[in-house]
C-alpha cells in the first residue's frame, strides 16, 4: 500500500521545496508550488518518492485537485506546508485502512500546536454529514481510486485562493457521502500544525 502526501504550497524557491519536505518528515509526496511573484522560477523534478509540480496559478481546491491527479498513491494524505508529521505516520494510516477495509476515507487527528486542548472532536465512528463539518482537510487521507473512479474533486470556487475563502472540505465530503463512499474518523494522531 502506497501512502503519499499532497502538499499544497506558495511561491517556494528548489532550495525552501527541499527543506519543506525534510522538516514535514513525508515520505512520498506530490507538492503542488503555486507561484504567483515574478522572481521565482517554476521547478518541477520527479522521482520515486516525490513530485513537485510548479504552476502561476492561485487557488487551495485547484492545488489538491492537481495533486490527486498526479499523485500514484494507494491512499492520499491531504496536506498543507505547515504540518510536520509523526514519525510513525504511515504505520498509523496503514493499520487504519486494513482495520477498515471498506472505507474510502479516513479522517485523523491533526494537532495544533497553539491550542492547549488536545481532545479528540469525537470518538472513533462512521462518519455523517453532520461529523463531516467538523473535520479539516488536513485531517484527512482517501484511497485515490475512490475518489478517482467516482469523480469527485474539491470544488475550485472554494477554498484559500478562490471565490469563497472556505468551506471546499466540507463540499468534498458531502460530495463523496452523496455518492455513497465510506468514511470513518479514528482519534488517533499523524500530524501536528505549526
Amino acid at each position: 500500500m502506497k501512502i503519499g502526501a499532497l502538499i499544497s504550497t506558495m511561491n517556494k524557491t528548489k532550495k525552501e521545496l527541499d527543506t519543506l519536505i525534510k522538516n514535514m518528515k513525508v515520505k512520498k509526496t506530490v507538492v503542488i508550488n503555486q507561484i504567483t511573484k515574478d522572481n521565482i522560477q517554476l521547478t518541477n523534478e520527479s522521482d520515486n518518492q516525490k513530485k513537485i509540480i510548479s504552476v502561476r496559478e492561485k487557488g487551495l481546491s485547484k492545488s489538491r485537485n492537481l495533486a490527486i491527479k498526479n499523485s500514484d498513491s494507494d491512499i492520499c494524505i491531504i496536506a498543507d506546508d505547515d504540518l510536520y508529521y509523526e514519525k510513525d505516520y504511515t504505520e498509523t494510516i496503514t493499520n487504519a485502512y486494513q482495520k477498515y477495509k471498506n472505507a474510502d476515507i479516513i479522517a485523523f487527528v491533526v494537532d495544533n500546536e497553539d491550542i492547549k486542548s488536545k481532545k479528540p472532536i469525537f470518538r472513533e465512528s462512521r462518519v455523517s454529514y453532520l461529523k463531516s463539518m467538523k473535520l479539516q482537510s488536513v485531517q484527512l487521507t482517501f484511497k485515490r481510486k475512490s475518489i478517482i473512479e467516482n469523480n469527485i474533486k474539491f470544488d475550485e470556487l472554494y477554498g484559500a485562493g478562490s471565490k469563497y475563502y472556505w468551506g471546499e472540505e466540507n463540499i468534498f465530503l458531502f460530495d463523496c457521502l452523496r455518492k455513497k463512499l465510506k468514511i470513518y474518523y479514528i482519534p488517533q494522531k499523524i500530524a501536528t500544525l505549526k
